[in-house]
């Protein structure tokens, strides 16, 4: 059974995030330096991580953390000026630097509108699923998976996850998501894959 994150549980989450995806190809395009990579990409993911504590969901396996996931709701899934201001997304230029900055908010943008328009009903998203790795591999992501999807088939509610690692889809395409766009990040030739399962 997962547990639910609050603020107190951000920083251990962010860097676990880090590891879990040091060498996902969008992180290692937004931070080429491994050593960079390592050192800021945790800032970026406690971003994230205090929008999903604040809007959404956000979740681990337990609480010796092998895995987080962050889910939005419907309200929340499409990110708005004022909310991004308040989890304070706009330090991190100034913290990360502003070619991470800028390139992350064409991403955003691009990943954004292809679910306004492939995915335009109301959903729930998940933002966000890494595995520490050396838990890899021993069911932590079905685990952060399975109580969120079984809800949402009670609810009869939708919900959309991206990928920028092909390697990935069969993995979602077992629990019922379905490939219903393809695209690139902007500006590289790193693949999105744009997920959905109907509730």
């Amino acid at each position: 059974m997962t547990i639910r994150l609050g603020m107190p549980d951000i920083h251990r989450a962010s860097l676990l995030l880090g590891q879990a995806f040091h060498d996902d190809p969008l992180l290692s395009y937004l931070l080429a330096d491994p050593a960079k990579r390592e050192h800021l990409s945790p800032k970026g993911f406690a971003c994230i991580l205090r929008y999903g504590v604040r809007y959404g969901e956000a979740q681990a396996t337990s609480s010796n953390m092998e895995g987080v996931s962050v889910w939005l709701p419907p309200q929340s899934a499409h990110a708005s000026i004022f909310k991004t201001v308040q989890v304070g997304a706009f330090s991190l230029p100034f913290s990360v630097g502003w070619r991470f900055f800028f390139r992350f908010l064409d991403y955003m943008g691009h990943v954004d509108e292809l679910r306004k328009k492939h995915t335009p009903l109301p959903h729930w998203y998940l933002q966000l699923l890494g595995v520490e790795p050396r838990f890899q591999r021993q069911g932590h992501s079905s685990a952060l998976l399975k109580p969120m999807l079984d809800r949402f088939d009670a609810e009869k509610l939708p919900c959309c996850l991206d990928t920028m690692n092909g390697g990935n889809v069969p993995f979602y395409e077992r629990f019922g998501f379905k490939v219903v766009a393809e695209s690139k990040v902007p500006k590289t030739h790193i693949g999105i894959w744009l997920m959905a399962r109907s509730g």
